[in-house]
């Protein structure tokens, strides 16, 4: 099962029914609230396994969880094909009339407010008024929203006006990881992205907030380069300090990758998952 609804469903079924079909859920986001509801489902007796994206993830959702039920908790990461995609047809510098000589910055994400996009232009405000950097150039894409109208105003307000383009959607939006110099998180929320690891694959450097399982995939100063939520004066000096040291950035990179096929491909995450399979069906 993959969202709340489909367990929902299933526990009813298995009340009414008597289905006695065990239940494997698989949890992606960190737990932001909880209700009666939600605590009966998940510790209904149907519930054999939930496979957790994170350890920061199995650590928010053992709130929901009965004591006598933490040990149905495991942690699965996901993981990414690491065989070549398609380039896109799409150049981001020509296509927003981006120069070539500033240092390029992606962020991709959806326009919620876990995703803390007014960070990232405070971030960027700091950058450019605070710390006198004018060669980086933002670039934002992601599905626009409510959340929306928290975080566009803010640009105009800072005169940032030539520092970041906001794209909107842009369909298959990972294929345009490698074109960029700097991969930036600035979440307050996560499970751990699968962003972060298609930037380990297309060979870019992170920079992100602590957000949930992120440090499990980036150690400060060893693949990446963490701040605490929210922080943006730090994002602001990571990002000042990396964009100069490219052999730091080549070190990082390097470890990145080799990190990637240690941990997080389809083939790791599909092996862990039939081996929880497996163990359900072990215990019926």
């Amino acid at each position: 099962m993959h969202n709340s609804n489909s367990v929902t469903f299933s526990v009813i079924a298995d009340m009414i029914y008597g289905i006695n079909t065990p239940i494997v859920y698989s949890k992606k986001g960190i737990v932001v609230k909880k209700n009666q509801l939600s605590i009966f489902k998940y510790n209904h007796k149907s519930i054999n396994k939930v496979i957790c994206v994170s350890e920061a993830v199995l650590k928010s959702f053992k709130s929901v969880l009965k004591p006598k039920n933490h040990h149905k908790l495991c942690v699965v990461y996901d993981g990414i094909k690491v065989e070549p995609t398609p380039k896109s047809n799409i150049n981001l510098r020509e296509t927003y009339n981006i120069s070539k000589d500033v240092v390029l910055v992606g962020n991709i994400a959806t326009h919620t407010r876990a995703k803390d996009l007014v960070t990232l232009i405070e971030m960027l405000n700091i950058l450019v008024h605070d710390l006198g950097v004018t060669n980086m150039h933002v670039i934002q894409i992601g599905v626009k929203g409510k959340y929306s109208n928290e975080f566009l105003p803010l640009i105009e307000k800072y005169n940032l006006e030539k520092y970041i383009t906001v794209t909107g959607f842009i369909e298959n939006a990972v294929n345009l990881i490698d074109q960029m110099d700097i991969y930036l998180m600035t979440s307050e929320r996560e499970g751990l992205p699968i962003t972060i690891y298609e930037a380990f694959l297309k060979r870019i450097p992170v920079v992100s907030t602590k957000a949930g399982g992120v440090p499990e995939a980036i150690t400060h100063e060893y693949n990446g380069l963490l701040a605490e939520v929210r922080d943006a004066e730090t994002l602001a000096k990571h990002l000042k300090n990396f964009a100069l040291d490219k052999e730091k950035q080549q070190l990082f990179i390097e470890r990145s990758h080799k990190l990637l096929f240690e941990k997080f491909t389809t083939s790791q995450c599909s092996a862990n998952t039939l081996k929880v399979y497996k163990e359900v069906l072990s215990n019926k």
